[in-house]
């Protein structure tokens, strides 16, 4: 496994469970403080982290790393006062014990500043091991919390491709029988990607393969629309370029 794409599945993982970081955070200090808590925990640590003009709503907007740090200076506290069950040693030593290099904490800091280019597979899979088991301590799991990160844009992609190719097309009493089972096929099998980067991966093999070619082919001659037709508009919504 290539030492990026350890680092981007990682971040990607540490990015899911930043939400539930957040939502811990802010209810422990609802519960426990009666100070303005916003600005006596929060706004002033940022201030000491010179992190200026950082306006949010939800803790949850704040970065991973100073969640965290927040977390940690403040887990005596929590763990006198709180009546969760979160505060244990384990959990310490899992999210903010800087000592322990696979601790959420120590995550978060290397894959953001990589020390170096050869990152093993072990070390992939004991990262991955941690931000499951933070996931499920923070009470959810991994596997659901990427379905619900991705499932906004790949809803988005998939309903743009469906309107303005696919559903187009099938609609043709033109269109040969064998012609709509491969655009059906192809469809379904968009509709089974769990992620918009597994959309762009078959829409870009698609426009490639032979039989891809074939349909192309038959669709160009009936005046049907064409995957190459909305391919840079597929392109600049995945990215971000456009809406």
């Amino acid at each position: 496994m290539e030492s990026i794409r350890i680092l981007q599945d990682t971040y990607e993982k540490l990015y899911a469970i930043t939400p539930l970081l957040g939502d811990l955070l802010e209810n422990e200090f609802s519960q426990l403080s009666n100070l303005d808590w916003r600005d006596y925990y929060i706004d002033s640590f940022l201030q000491r982290k010179k992190v200026f003009n950082k306006e949010w709503t939800h803790l949850k907007e704040i970065d991973s790393y100073y969640l965290l740090e927040v977390l940690k200076e403040n887990w005596k506290m929590f763990s006198q006062n709180s009546d969760s069950n979160f505060f244990t040693s384990e959990n310490f030593d899992l999210f903010v014990n800087r000592r322990n290099k696979n601790s959420v904490i120590s995550i978060r800091n290397e894959v953001s500043h990589p020390e170096y280019w050869d990152y093993k597979i072990e070390t992939y899979r004991a990262w991955k091991n941690t931000l499951e088991k933070a996931a499920i301590v923070l009470g959810s799991n991994m596997e659901e919390l990427l379905y619900e990160l991705h499932k906004p844009e790949k809803d988005r992609l998939l309903k743009f491709i469906f309107e303005k190719i696919s559903n187009i097309t099938l609609r043709s009493d033109k269109l040969p029988e064998d012609i709509r089972n491969s655009v059906l096929r192809t469809k379904s099998i968009m509709e089974q990607q769990t992620t918009a980067a597994g959309i762009m991966a078959f829409f870009s093999d698609a426009l490639k393969s032979l039989r891809g070619q074939q349909v192309v082919n038959v669709l160009k001659d009936l005046g049907l629309p064409l995957f190459e037709d909305i391919k840079d508009a597929v392109f600049d919504m995945y990215y971000g370029i456009s809406d």
